[in-house]
């Protein structure tokens, strides 16, 4: 889900509109929110900016290991959206350290196929949750129901750990080999 946080501006097409940064923030807790755009004058500080929002992003990725969101700014304030941009800058920091990019490679993409080939829907996935389902030789993971999604771990060929998650939908894309790369965290945080 995109959300667009603005009191006045018309909501673009595709997106959810909100009015508070406790509206905002409620989505992001519920977890499905893949990118979000935040105005910061919403014409009742008392109730919250958009820099409310950044600031909730930042200490949920500090504090509890939430995944942001893209996260834009449309602000016409500019020194708000200053203030915005650098806090941004900071998630983002924090996020990409011990990251590597990954290039799928062929032993990710048959594993994406075997899941595939099982044709499970994801309540059914939720049903056969499992840690190890899926193993190779450099690969070990499965389906995680309070996720909602595939939870892996990675070796290197120095056998350094690293992690990622993925969606069903996201590994028919593997599978299909329409998704090149993907970000790893390193486990060692």
């Amino acid at each position: 889900m995109k959300v667009y946080l603005d009191d006045e501006r018309k909501t673009p097409d595709g997106w959810e509109r909100v009015y508070w940064p406790d509206e905002a923030i409620d989505l992001l807790k519920a977890g499905n929110v893949s990118e979000i755009s935040l105005d910061h004058d919403l014409g009742d500080d008392d109730r919250g900016t958009g820099y409310d929002v950044v600031l909730w992003i930042e200490e949920a990725v500090f504090t509890q290991g939430f995944r942001p969101p893209v996260i834009k700014v449309h602000s016409a304030n500019s020194s708000a959206r200053h203030k915005m941009e650098l806090g941004i800058n900071h998630i983002y920091k924090f996020t990409a350290k011990d990251t590597i990019d990954f290039h799928v490679n062929d032993e990710l993409v048959g594993i994406c196929t075997d899941i595939y080939k099982l044709g499970y829907s994801e309540s059914e996935w939720s049903e056969r949750e499992s840690s190890d389902m899926f193993q190779s030789e450099s690969f070990c993971g499965g389906f995680d129901s309070d996720d909602k999604e595939f939870c892996f771990s990675y070796y290197d060929q120095n056998r350094k750990e690293y992690w990622f998650q993925f969606s069903l939908e996201t590994a028919f894309l593997i599978k299909d080999k329409k998704l090149k790369s993907i970000q790893l965290k390193s486990a060692n945080i």
